[in-house]
């Protein structure tokens, strides 16, 4: 079966029950948890998970407010239609792109950069459709930096984007429902993942970037953009991107629905579903699946990921568990990373690795990484604790050299508003 005829599928067929809005609108809507990381070293996986609760919350007042407009006026079906598609296009699409910016240029980009020791400055503009200039941060560094720091330097917003796709979709699996703010989002995601490889001139990432690897490996930096381009089918063909436009553009926009279920197939009573992504990697880029399963007593993400490029290959598998509960208000939440990749010559958070005279590195080094997290829930309130640590290499946008790690966690947990309108 093709990715496209398994969406509409789930188009048809959700939790095994046909789609119908007036079902939909008698259910209780569940929680979804929205949490802070209060982390004192201020590093990009914290940030980036505060700005995407952050903008999440944004969506969710908004959504709450129009819905109790939908509530209190009854309107034609085109009437709806058409106020809803300028609410999509003048709040939920420069929402979503702030959901992106802010994380993307401060701890994208800019923690990157103070990783290797760099000062960094930043512009604001307005998100489209009220401004047609882009945000940006600019780096300042005060020593010669490596080939691979240049890379990552790059790399790291869009590095970040895939971080907090990953965020959202376990945090909406957890609940089950996937909220209108989340499908835009992550429509927002993929759209830049792929759409980025069409960009020349200054600021655009994936050409700067792989002029570097050009520069650094004697390519030809169109031959590297072209890959990219075609790889970035991938995102494009991920089944959650297919069903958030699903989401977005019928159960939304015709419907009025401002939340869903979480997409999912059933096998021997177990709920599963798979994801695609593009990562890009300092030595090329690395292709990964989610492979998500919900069991009754907690969700489990498996990602395997294989890298290729001028620089070498690398393989990684991670594992994320979230929702076991170990009380009646407290719950676990644990990940693991393994992988084996390229060795890098940078300097992160004042450690030297490698040889930043070599142009080319033979060394291979395989790395471990992982965290617990334990919340204490009740009502709509939670707090807890992280405690991660990982070894030397890229594992997403945590520093490259070892490290350790403990955060507070300080969240909500909010109902999505309901899933239909009076029309």
């Amino acid at each position: 079966m093709s990715v496209f005829s398994s969406v509409l599928l789930l188009a048809l067929s959700i939790d095994g029950t046909p789609v119908d809005p007036a079902v939909s609108a008698t259910e209780a809507p569940p929680a979804t948890r929205y949490v802070f990381a209060l982390d004192a070293h201020n590093r990009p996986r914290a940030g980036m998970q505060n700005f995407t609760t952050l903008f999440r919350l944004g969506f969710w007042g908004k959504d709450w407010l129009f819905n109790r407009l939908d509530e209190a006026v009854a309107m034609p079906r085109w009437l709806g239609i058409a106020t809803r598609f300028v609410e999509f296009w003048a709040l939920d699409f420069p929402l979503a792109i702030e959901t992106q910016t802010f994380a993307h240029e401060i701890y994208g980009h800019g923690g990157r950069a103070r990783e290797f020791g760099a000062s960094v400055t930043y512009t604001w503009a307005p998100p489209f459709p009220y401004g047609v200039t882009s945000s940006g941060a600019a780096r300042q560094y005060d020593r010669p930096t490596t080939f691979d720091e240049q890379v990552l330097d790059l790399q790291g917003g869009l590095t970040l984007e895939g971080e907090q796709r990953k965020l959202v979709l376990l945090t909406a699996y957890e609940s089950g429902a996937w909220s209108h703010g989340d499908s835009v989002n992550y429509f927002g995601w993929a759209l830049h993942m792929a759409g980025y490889g069409l960009l020349r001139g200054p600021g655009a990432d994936v050409m700067e970037w792989n002029t570097v690897l050009a520069q650094r490996y004697g390519l030809a930096e169109s031959t590297l953009q072209r890959t990219y381009l075609i790889s970035s089918l991938l995102e494009l063909a991920d089944p959650m991107l297919l069903y958030s436009l699903y989401s977005i553009f019928y159960r939304f926009l015709v419907h009025g629905e401002r939340s869903v279920s979480v997409p999912q197939f059933t096998t021997l009573g177990v709920n599963w579903f798979v994801t695609t992504h593009l990562a890009p990697v300092p030595w090329g880029l690395e292709y990964q699946v989610d492979l998500i399963a919900r069991p009754s007593f907690a969700v489990i993400v498996v990602s395997p990921g294989v890298g290729f490029g001028p620089g070498g290959q690398s393989g990684s598998l991670s594992l994320r568990a979230r929702g076991i509960q170990l009380t009646g208000d407290v719950r676990l939440a644990c990940e693991a990373h393994l992988w084996r990749q390229p060795g890098l010559s940078v300097t992160s958070e004042g450690t030297v690795l490698g040889n930043p005279q070599r142009i080319r590195s033979n060394a291979v080094t395989t790395g471990i990484g992982g965290a617990l997290e334990l919340t204490f829930e009740r009502d709509t309130w939670l707090f807890g604790l992280r405690v991660g640590a990982k070894t030397a290499g890229v594992q997403g946008v945590e520093p490259i050299a070892a490290m350790f790690e403990t955060s507070a966690l300080l969240g909500l947990r909010l109902n999505d508003p309901p899933r239909r309108l009076r029309e």
